[in-house]
């Protein structure tokens, strides 16, 4: 195998500790005393009923059921974040808005001011406890501390591996933050690493591997991200109907390409007829070949598939393909 000059990146990130940046990723604030009750008519997860410390998965849906942006709500004492990794927070903002009529409830985007960062890896509980920093113990959940004299918020999201967590400080502690991380000895990884675990884990990036054009069900976070027995939501006509015929008709998928090189995409086909395409790929250690998500019709879906692609043979295989995790 040829090597790969950032393989002890991804290690890190897999086995021990070790940190990404995260520089395009957005946080939206909600203020007022309607903020959860809002968000709850917008999302497919049950948001209303998060308690401070409590953080949940969802889709924020438009009328027709298609999917306005992915993300992450977390409940705090005075606000509530929506943290997402698409940049273009307007038009999230503009549709939160444009659904606030007399409700007491305040949107304002907060990226320019947040920086965030992914801290992924089998020791990190061990090295948050070496910091002095609480280790929140469900998904979602999240707990601010405080790091080199500077607030920080550490929320459990397991994104690229089975224990990581989301770091979030304003950018005018970044510095002493990300000083304190190294002197701790966390060492950070390339995006290459964090890719290829990410990947290989599902975990998928708004406006990378999810756009406008998706429903819900095509993205497979259902049991993370929908709710089918809250009440009624924008968009819950259409993701009900889903559910109820049993299946949509692509789904994203993990892909392997045994004999093919990295490129910007491929398209998938079985017996020369279009079954998909990938939307993120990155180079696989575990598989020893490139890997992307990508959408594959529902028929072609299940691990073992055989595929053609336009950069060699592929495969449609299992998530969670990591050393040492089940």
């Amino acid at each position: 195998m040829k090597p790969i000059w950032w393989l002890e990146d991804y290690e890190r990130i897999r086995d021990d500790c070790s940190s990404v940046e995260l520089p395009t990723w957005s946080r939206i604030e909600l203020n007022g005393t309607d903020r959860a009750r809002l968000l709850n008519s917008l999302g497919t997860n049950r948001l209303d009923d998060l308690t401070v410390g409590e953080g949940r998965e969802t889709f924020l849906t438009d009328a027709k059921g298609r999917v306005v942006a992915h993300g992450l709500v977390f409940a705090e004492e005075e606000t509530t974040s929506f943290v997402t990794a698409a940049s273009r927070t307007e038009t999230i903002v503009h549709h939160l808005q444009r659904y606030i009529i007399r409700e007491d409830v305040q949107v304002s985007d907060r990226s320019a001011q947040t920086a965030i960062w992914y801290l992924g890896g089998r020791r990190c509980e061990e090295v948050l406890q070496d910091l002095g920093l609480p280790v929140p113990r469900e998904q979602g959940e999240h707990v601010t501390a405080t790091a080199a004299n500077s607030p920080v918020k550490v929320c459990r999201v397991a994104m690229a591996g089975p224990v990581g967590f989301l770091l979030i400080t304003s950018r005018e502690h970044a510095r002493a933050v990300a000083a304190a991380f190294q002197q701790a000895g966390i060492r950070t990884s390339v995006r290459q690493a964090f890719e290829a675990a990410r990947i290989q884990w599902g975990w998928p990036l708004d406006r990378v591997d999810i756009s406008s054009e998706n429903f819900p069900q095509e993205v497979g976070r259902d049991e993370q991200a929908i709710s089918f027995t809250k009440g009624c939501y924008l968009g819950q006509e259409t993701v009900a109907r889903i559910d109820s015929l049993g299946h949509v008709n692509k789904r994203l998928s993990l892909v392997r390409f045994p004999s093919g090189k990295l490129a910007a995409s491929a398209s998938l086909s079985v017996e020369g007829k279009p079954v998909g395409a990938t939307t993120s790929m990155g180079y696989s250690p575990e598989f020893s070949c490139p890997v992307a998500l990508a959408y594959v019709r529902h028929e072609c879906c299940v691990p073992g598939t055989q595929l053609e692609s336009s950069i060699g043979k592929a495969g449609i295989v299992p998530f969670r393909r990591l050393a040492g995790v089940s």
